[in-house]
């Protein structure tokens, strides 16, 4: 991309780091939509998104400082909350498949002993 091009580019996004990650997460979505839709690209994924930037097809934002506390504390509870999940599903499955492997190891030493 020529500098003249990647300045009027920066122009829209608050800052050139925005700017990539903005445009590198427009085209692993751009690239996600493809598969799902089981379409080949003919163009860069990155082209395009930087294509649709231009034409004002999506915005970049930057986050606020609280916006992003905001958001990190949401991200912490739900990861909080998929771990309790987990751990319930985990002690689930060991009460119900715990019991039969008692059971089966109950028989087998009841043959040996025959």
């Amino acid at each position: 991309m020529l500098k003249p091009v990647v300045d009027s580019v920066v122009e829209k996004a608050p800052s050139r780091y925005s700017l990539v990650i903005g445009v590198a997460k427009r085209a692993r979505e751009i690239v996600d939509n493809a598969i799902k839709k089981k379409e080949i690209l003919v163009e860069k994924p990155v082209g395009i998104a930087v294509e649709q930037l231009m034409r004002r097809e999506y915005e970049i934002v930057e986050l606020t400082e609280e916006e992003m506390a905001a958001y990190a504390a949401a991200k912490a509870e739900a990861e909080a909350k998929a771990k309790a999940e987990k751990e319930l599903m985990d002690r689930l499955m060991e009460d119900v498949c715990g019991d039969e492997d008692e059971s089966d190891e109950a028989d087998l030493f009841a043959e040996d002993e025959e």
